[in-house]
């Protein structure tokens, strides 16, 4: 029924479950749907992401389309195979950041039928293409929770030293990554302070510590956690910024001069992480002293939240109660009280058509391959 509908939670990587935790345990009946990707980093194991008992549908990514009408709404972060070809279930995303606007604010956004986001600046940018519903991230209810607090320093007590500081690393993916270039770096504020090493979720293979001090995390680990036991944060272009400042963390920003490719990193001009850098925490460029850098911010945290206060009022609602708006967001969208405009229906349609477009790409491939071998064979 509406007031109690079938909610399927889809994803491919912890990354993604560890977002939906909060909403997943207080939706009555909610299932985890994991599509098999063979580019995933890791396996999503429920149990590891405190989701024991979750019901888990695993599917590969042919058959991604058999969940259409299988539940009143499906909820995701990002598309999944199959995703333009839903039209029984309702379809309601979940926003999961604010850098890359290029991405986060694109029209395959018109692919949903609802967007849940952080606060009115991503309801702006998103309305063109969905309807959209500000509810906080719930991802965020438990910071000012003791016992999250407890719990996030119990589970690294015995690998950081109480009497240092820590400082969080969490680089990008690509081409905009600040590993290569200052990774050492990074390694080296070992000296003053506890490190830790956020890999990003789409990079492949995560940068071992090289020296005592310095603690490596993967995509199991939750970034908000790690926040919470950290007096700073290090990254260059990564959604990591934003966390930190929802969360009063101060951030050290790492500019880095790599390859650049806007396509691919989807970061460009109109992305806050480049068009705000400096409202976001203080700019290190290479050549210049890291440490220093995150000295002054440990020391002094209160100046770089404050630089960062104007930005996040834009940015977020209060996420107290955002797993119950959440949750009162997809009742109301499996009773069918959203319906897109003409224009969210015009871009539904011509993404629909360049999805499928899309997707007959790599069969086009295959069959050009067997062609070749063919003819070659003859």
């Amino acid at each position: 029924t509406p007031a109690n509908p079938s909610i399927g939670f889809v994803g491919w990587n912890p990354f993604q479950f560890l977002h939906f935790r909060r909403v997943i345990r207080a939706a009555e009946g909610a299932v985890m749907v994991i599509e098999e990707r063979r580019s995933a980093r890791e396996p999503v194991d429920p149990t590891s992401l405190g989701l024991e008992g979750v019901p888990v549908l695993r599917l590969p990514r042919r058959r991604m389309r058999e969940i259409d009408g299988a539940f009143d709404v499906i909820v995701c972060q990002t598309p999944f195979a199959g995703l333009e070809d839903i039209r029984r279930s309702r379809v309601a995303m979940l926003q999961y950041g604010y850098a890359k606007e290029a991405h986060n604010f694109g029209p395959w956004r018109s692919l949903g039928d609802l967007c849940l986001t952080f606060g009115e600046y991503a309801s702006r940018k998103i309305e063109p293409f969905c309807p959209c519903v500000t509810t906080g991230n719930p991802r965020y209810e438990d910071w000012n929770s003791g016992a999250f607090r407890e719990t996030s320093v119990a589970e690294r007590s015995d690998l950081l030293d109480p009497e240092k500081p820590t400082v969080l690393y969490a680089p990008t993916w690509g081409g905009l990554s600040s590993e290569g270039r200052f990774l050492s770096e990074v390694d080296s504020l070992a000296d003053q302070f506890n490190v830790i090493i956020k890999a990003h979720h789409n990079t492949r293979t995560a940068s071992a510590p090289t020296r005592r001090g310095v603690v490596s995390c993967g995509t199991m680990d939750d970034i908000v956690g790690l926040l919470r036991l950290s007096n700073a944060l290090v990254s260059d272009y990564s959604g990591a910024i934003f966390d930190a400042i929802h969360c009063r963390v101060p951030v050290v920003l790492l500019d880095n001069n790599g390859p650049d490719e806007p396509e691919v990193s989807r970061s460009d001009r109109f992305s806050l992480e480049r068009i705000r850098r400096h409202e976001l925490g203080s700019v290190v460029k290479p050549g210049e002293n890291l440490a220093r850098a995150v000295r002054a911010a440990v020391d002094c945290p209160q100046e770089q939240v404050r630089l960062a206060a104007n930005l996040r009022d834009e940015l977020f609602m209060d996420a107290t109660g955002s797993t119950s708006r959440v949750l009162r967001a997809l009742e109301d969208l499996a009773a069918g009280n959203f319906e897109s405009n003409q224009a969210q229906t015009y871009i539904r349609n011509e993404m629909r058509a360049y999805f499928r477009c899309r997707n007959q790409f790599p069969l086009l491939r295959r069959l050009r391959s067997f062609w070749k071998r063919s003819n070659d064979g003859a």
